[in-house]
């Protein structure tokens, strides 16, 4: 999209609810991979579980069309979430 401007971090998820990405009312979506061993539960509170939330599976991807904050918590040990953001 003209004017807009990609932002790509890494978060380390471990078995506490983290935060993936801040709300930005500009972005327009994130991409979530999941460059760990273990699944990655996604969410849109820190309230997000291993019983409530979307399950992003080892070395695969997810794409939200979000303003809001976007959550992790893994199922076991600590994996590596890449995080981009496109943002107008």
């Amino acid at each position: 999209m003209l004017g807009s401007t990609l932002s790509i971090t890494t978060v380390s998820v471990g078995t506490t609810a983290t935060q993936l990405v801040g709300a930005n009312s500009n972005r327009i979506s994130v991409l979530l991979f999941n460059a760990g061993a273990s699944t990655v539960f996604i969410g849109s509170s820190n309230t997000v579980s291993t019983t409530n939330g979307f399950p992003l599976s080892p070395q695969r991807y997810l794409v939200i069309n979000t303003t809001g904050a976007v959550f992790g918590i893994s199922l076991s040990g600590t994996n590596t979430v890449y995080v981009a953001q496109l943002i107008h």
